[in-house]
């Protein structure tokens, strides 16, 4: 398996096998069209409340 440089200087395996089929996975920066994926996932650990401190997510621009 061949590792390779991304954006960012990531050297990542760009195929794992999860339930047998290979997927290719790639690291690269968080833009902001991102964000309201990220936000969920945040909102959810949030709602664990071991998360953070915190008791709201941040905008875009607070977290970037």
């Amino acid at each position: 398996m061949k590792a390779t440089l991304h954006p960012g200087g990531i050297s990542v395996k760009p195929y794992v096998t999860i339930f047998g089929v290979a997927n290719e996975i790639a690291i690269r920066l968080m833009i902001p069209e991102d964000w309201e994926t990220v936000r969920s996932i945040y909102l959810e650990g949030l709602g664990t409340g071991d998360a953070t401190f915190e008791t709201e997510a941040p905008s875009w621009e607070q977290w970037d």
